[in-house]
Parts: structure tokens; sequence; C-alpha cells
């Protein structure tokens, strides 16, 4: 990744919410968009889930930036565990941490868990979005929404592999990688569910119809 890409000031999110604004103004966000056209599958989300996904993503967070921390609950190990043992067997290099990006052609916005690169493929770079509860078959569409974002914020790199990644309690992990021949495909569809969700918000789909 090249050096010096200088920071949009205009995206702000609001962590206890999720919600980000450009310039001022609300735009959704992919999991937002996906939500709410039922392409995620709620009900697996809990309270518990929540906070646990969030922890997890922080001491990862830490972990990457060099300033490691251990986790004071003991559910937690596991987690941290299995992101140490991914980055040792796989050599994987992050460049870009939880970083947001707003789309000016779209009007979306989301933030990319990481950006980087496995040091037996560096011709591209990767999307990695970190998981921690049930396998989640919506994350082709997520993580191909995030290169749509990645690619128009830096037009300079090649970024076109997504992987997630599932961390397990026990200390395990699970890579499901997404293949770059079905990215167009996984785009179009985010890019329909954003359609729906903006008809959505314009009231398109909740007018009275009127039956003589």
């Amino acid at each position: 990744m090249k050096k010096g890409r200088e920071k949009v000031s205009h995206l702000t999110l609001d962590i206890g919410t999720h919600t980000y604004k450009w310039r001022g103004c609300e735009i959704p966000g992919t999991t937002t968009v996906l939500h709410n056209v039922g392409l995620i599958d709620g009900r697996f989300f809990t309270d518990v889930s929540a906070w646990r996904g969030t922890e997890v993503h922080r001491l990862c967070q830490v972990d990457c930036e060099g300033r490691p921390e251990e986790p004071d609950q003991p559910a937690l190990e596991g987690y941290l565990r299995g992101w140490r043992s991914f980055k040792r067997d796989t050599g994987w290099q992050s460049l870009s941490i939880e970083e947001s990006f707003h789309s000016s052609s779209h009007g979306f916005a989301g933030t990319a868990d990481r950006i980087g690169f496995f040091p037996d493929d560096k011709e591209f770079l990767t999307v990695l979005d970190i998981k921690t509860g049930v396998s989640a078959p919506w994350a082709r569409y997520q993580t191909a929404a995030y290169i749509l974002l990645a690619q128009e914020n830096m037009p300079s790199e090649t970024i076109l592999g997504r992987t997630a990644l599932h961390l397990r309690a026990k200390g395990t992990y699970q890579i499901v990688p997404y293949s770059v021949a079905d990215l167009r495909e996984d785009q179009e569809v985010f890019l329909s569910a954003l359609t729906v969700y903006n008809s959505k918000q314009k009231g398109v789909y909740n007018a009275t119809v009127d039956h003589p």
C-alpha cells in the first residue's frame, strides 16, 4: 500500500449507533443495507454476541498495532489465540486496520476490518473480514462492498481478494476465501440491495395502494 494517503475528514462514524455521516448527513453503512433488505439474518445477534464481537475486534486491532493486551475475560482468550495463530500460520500482513471509507459514486460507507496481503500472494491486496459468530453467508456481499469502497478511495492499489476469517472460542480459526471470479456478481447484488434500501427510505415500499 502506498504511504502518505490523505485521510478523508468528512466521514464520521458513531461507534455506539454504528451510524455514518458524510459532511454531516447520515448515509447507510454496508451492514445496515444488508440487514435492512433481509440478506442478514439477525436472529443470532444478541447483546452477548455484540459485546464479544466488539471486544475481539478491539483486541485484534491493538495486537496488529503493536500494543497487544491480554483479555480480562476468559471467554475472549481463545479468539485472540486464534487470531495470533492465523497471523503466524499464514504470514498475513495488515496494511489498513479498521479504516472507514465513503463512496461518492454510490452513497454508502463501511469499515473494512483489515486490508493487507498474504506473503505468497502479493500481486493484489485482500480485504479480511473478522467474524466471531456463526457462519455468515452474507459476508460475500459485505466484503464485495468493502472492495468497492477501497477501490474508489485507493485507486493506485489492486484490491481484488476478500476473505472471511472465523475465529473460534477454542483458539482455532477458519479461513473462508471468496472467488475473484464472483466479485462482480457479488458487488452487483450489494448495489441492488443498496437501491432497494434507498427506495425504502424514500417511502416507495411503504406507499398505500387504494383498490377500487
